[in-house]
């Protein structure tokens, strides 16, 4: 049967530079990780959450950051990318309108026209 594993609390730094606690095997902890106590493991986890974004529902399975985020400058230029779609599209019904005009000419040129070659 298996020895038990030699585990404990141990303090390891995070990728943010701050601490964490964590309860593993002691040989499986990484090199600069330091063994702590219990309370010192809870004392640190407090931390961490208290650094912690808070979030808020907005739907349900859906959270966003508690603080507001100022949107006017997406909202400005989705306004502007708007009326030049509007301006763009005035433009293409214009030229369509006149291509339209083109053809309808070019069918009536040619309406009598019966393939046969003239002098």
């Amino acid at each position: 049967m298996r020895e038990p594993e030699d585990m404990g609390w141990y303090e390891v730094i995070g990728d943010d530079g701050y601490p964490r606690a964590c309860h593993g095997i002691k040989r499986l902890m990484p090199d600069g990780s330091k063994e702590i106590s219990l309370e010192e493991a809870q004392g640190i986890s407090e931390a961490v959450r208290a650094r912690e974004v808070e979030f808020v529902s907005l739907e349900p399975g859906r959270s966003a950051p508690a603080a507001a985020v100022d949107l006017s400058g997406i909202h400005a230029r989705l306004d502007a990318l708007s009326e030049e779609s509007i301006a763009h599209t005035e433009k293409l019904e214009a030229i369509t309108s006149q291509v339209e005009r083109v053809e309808g000419a070019v069918n009536d040129m040619t309406a009598g026209l019966t393939g046969e070659k003239m002098e």
